[in-house]
């Protein structure tokens, strides 16, 4: 979204009216007064969402549209609105849905007594494309939790028989990131932030990691106990690995380092992450599809319980972890049933009849 969102009109040419708009509904009342609609989510989602609106108002005023003498609310009419999505063509069906998703943030929460239906129903229905277009969700495409682990295992493996210090090192590094991502899928700014002695520090014989609400996406802390494995795999990586890093000798600072000096930054880390898997699984998994593996290994196994998978991915409700739930049974049903009929063929109860050739239509 961010280079179509530099096409967008700049927050500072809004009409008064939008500026009146955005510091109403990302206002923060404090303890006597009122919220605005927006003011719980981070910076950078406001950010996504101002570029966004202002894409929006880019494109009204290359239809024709007055700015300044035409009310935010009575900008969205349905042929604007059916021109803007036109304007959207050649993006994904992903990238268009998040534009009308914010698009609708910002009117229906900023004006919830008019009628958003138009709106709405193209949100709806550019969701449904947006679902059905996830390839990543397609069967086999997002490894198992198993998998990620037994890649984590041949990363370490390979770095042990590794005489180079330097590759060594990374090796362990490498394993020890794959693992915890695996059995503990953060999303990729916290994971890439992790401070050893904050966000990061032992707690009698474990380590927790504790993050706090304005850390997290959802502004709801998150703090769990890593296992007594993963717990000895992170001590032996500070004491005898890190410090073998340019800056890793103080057991403070950022969790990952590189030989390149400094710290990794969120989108570095996501691309190192993706080459790993990549190299070992044919297929690269972003951190962000470890969640999804974490996801959908909790639903289709034996002891899946939708409960379990809000709090390990830090959702602030249950509706996004219901999906995986919904799809895990969809899968399990449909499994069920080609099985049901290859036995009814294989015992004669079922007889299929060949494929008929269609004539009665062009």
């Amino acid at each position: 979204m961010s280079k179509q969102a530099t096409r967008g009109l700049p927050f500072r040419d809004w009409p008064e009216a939008d500026h009146e708009l955005w510091k109403r509904l990302t206002l923060c009342g404090g303890p006597f007064g009122v919220d605005g609609a927006l003011s719980n989510l981070r910076p950078a989602s406001l950010e996504t969402l101002r570029n966004a609106y202002g894409f929006f108002l880019r494109h009204a005023v290359r239809s024709g549209v007055d700015l300044q003498s035409v009310y935010p609310p009575d900008r969205a009419t349905l042929e604007i609105l059916r021109s803007y999505h036109a304007s959207l063509h050649g993006l994904s069906p992903r990238t268009q849905f998040g534009y009308f998703c914010a698009l609708k943030s910002v009117l229906a929460r900023g004006y919830p007594e008019r009628d958003w239906d138009h709106l709405q129903a193209a949100v709806r229905n550019l969701g449904y494309k947006a679902e059905q277009s996830q390839t990543f969700r397609a069967k086999g495409a997002v490894p198992s939790t198993l998998d990620l682990k037994r890649l984590a295992s041949d990363v370490a493996s390979a770095g042990r028989r590794c005489t180079d210090i330097r590759q060594r090192a990374e090796a362990q590094r490498d394993s020890l990131m794959l693992l915890l991502l695996a059995l503990h899928p953060l999303r990729r700014k916290n994971f890439a932030e992790l401070e050893i002695g904050t966000s990061i520090a032992p707690q009698e014989i474990r380590f927790v990691i504790s993050l706090e609400g304005s850390e997290m996406k959802g502004r709801r802390p998150l703090s769990f106990t890593l296992s007594a494995e993963l717990s000895d795999a992170v001590e032996d990586y500070i004491k005898n690995v890190r410090s073998l890093f340019p800056g890793g000798q103080d057991r403070q600072g950022r969790l990952w380092l590189r030989f390149t000096y400094g710290p990794w930054e969120k989108a570095a880390i996501g691309r190192h992450i993706s080459r790993l898997t990549e190299h070992g699984l044919g297929r690269r998994v972003t951190p962000h599809l470890f969640r999804h593996a974490a996801a959908t290994t909790n639903a289709e196994s034996v002891t899946g319980d939708a409960r379990i998978t809000r709090p390990l991915l830090g959702h602030a409700t249950d509706t996004t972890s219901q999906r995986y739930y919904i799809q895990a049974d969809q899968v399990s049903a449909s499994r069920h049933y080609q099985k049901a009929i290859r036995e009814a063929v294989q015992h004669g109860r079922v007889r299929m009849k060949p494929a008929q050739t269609r004539t009665d239509f062009v």
